[in-house]
């Protein structure tokens, strides 16, 4: 199968028990992507060791750990195709991810990025499903990147990750995007799996609404900022 001209991106840290999994989704694809970067921000587990059994297939970088979107950040500049897919290490594609989505884009040009839905995989004393009691099994739209796919050069419009942020760096970023008035299709067709489990960073929720509150903050500073000049 010929590569497509796709760079995906995994931010990993301490990610071994998850991903092998994400790599496995990523090279089960119906279209494969040109290159696959993992970008290990400072895991002190074997991460390392499951990345590298993948040999030269998987390019592997070792950072310290400075959060998710510096490893992100990271990334982008180490990529070499136009275009750019993220996917969390403890997260997980449907199999026709990138074929469903690049031909997108490759069919109207002035599309920045394609959003798939979410499938949200709870897990629970060690067994995966994706109901739960009291919630819907139905997918959904939310700003998690793995869903989508972009453009490389979006970046250079709306900008790289908040690395400020640890978390929330996704809401930040498609906010900007709005402001920016990106090119931006959301499509029904699901785009990721995304797993909760213990060892997701959003699980305290009183950080979770401090960077919520800190990400409003920004959001409100800059377009106050942008219409004082206007």
């Amino acid at each position: 199968m010929h590569p497509t001209p796709i760079s995906v991106i995994i931010p990993a840290f301490n990610a071994s028990n998850y991903i092998k999994r994400a790599l496995d989704s990523v090279f089960s694809q119906s279209v494969l992507p040109k290159e696959v970067i993992v970008i290990d921000d400072g895991s002190t587990d074997n991460t390392a060791t499951i990345v590298k059994a993948y040999g030269n297939v998987v390019s592997y970088i070792y950072q310290t750990n400075l959060g998710p979107s510096s490893a992100r950040n990271a990334g982008i500049k180490a990529a070499n195709e136009n275009i750019i897919a993220f996917l969390d290490a403890d997260d997980y594609w449907p199999k026709n991810k990138l074929e469903t989505q690049l031909a997108i884009l490759e069919k109207d040009t002035s599309l920045d990025v394609v959003w798939g839905r979410v499938k949200i995989d709870y897990k629970h004393e060690g067994i995966e499903k994706f109901t739960r009691e009291g919630v819907s099994d139905d997918s959904v739209f939310i700003t998690c990147l793995g869903a989508a796919l972009f453009r490389k050069n979006v970046f250079n419009e709306v900008g790289l990750f908040n690395e400020n942020l640890k978390t929330c760096e996704d809401w930040d970023w498609y906010i900007r995007a709005m402001d920016k008035k990106v090119s931006i299709n959301k499509i029904p067709e699901i785009g990721l799996f995304y797993c909760r489990h213990d060892d997701n960073l959003t699980k305290d929720l009183q950080d979770l609404t401090k960077q919520s509150i800190q990400l409003l903050k920004l959001t409100i500073n800059r377009r106050r900022q942008n219409t004082n000049h206007e």
